[in-house]
């Protein structure tokens, strides 16, 4: 019958045999990852190209103090509210149906320009308009059609004040107690 083990010897390697063995590990490792290395580098560059990392690690190494101002900051009567109204304002940002105000939004868009080249415009020439040239522009069928939106706009504005849509409102409200 054979012996019984009682001592087990490791197997004994140098320095040198162990870095060598490292070092064979990581280039595996990197080879296997190298995709993801190569993006991180390029974000790495990025960001330091665009200073975010000189001020990353501005933060990180002053972050007690950094964290000391933010905390003072967040603590106003100010803040909190922006807070709230920043949590109510995301809630309600959530609920709008922005495929069907894209026409509605391309209008105002270009109403916008309209009036950037009208004010570019009026500063050349100095002009006003008068009352008689406003009721004349009523009967401009895109003024009117503007006027009818704005009207609407207001009316739906106007219904807020009406006990059912309180009440709807009240259930939207978050709990932002801060």
């Amino acid at each position: 019958m054979a012996e019984r083990i009682t001592h087990i010897e490791k197997l004994k390697f140098s320095e040198e045999e162990i870095k060598q063995r490292d070092m064979e590990e990581l280039q595996s490792q990197l080879l296997d990852n190298k995709e993801s290395l190569e993006k991180m580098m390029r974000t790495a560059n990025l960001l330091d190209e665009s200073g975010l990392l000189d001020m990353a690690n501005g933060l990180l190494s002053e972050g007690d103090k950094v964290l000391h101002v933010a905390v003072n900051a967040m603590n106003t009567e100010g803040s909190t509210n922006m807070l709230k109204n920043l949590l109510l304002l995301a809630g309600e940002a959530g609920k709008l149906d922005i495929e069907s105000m894209q026409p509605l939004l391309l209008k105002l868009n270009k109403g916008l320009e309209r009036v950037a080249k009208l004010e570019e415009e009026k500063e050349q020439e100095k002009q006003t308009v008068n009352i008689f040239q406003l009721l004349k522009l009523l009967r401009d069928p895109e003024v009117n059609h503007t006027l009818s939106l704005g009207i609407a706009f207001m009316r739906g504005m106007g219904e807020t004040g009406k006990p059912e849509m309180e009440e709807e409102q009240k259930e939207r409200k978050p709990n932002t107690k801060v």
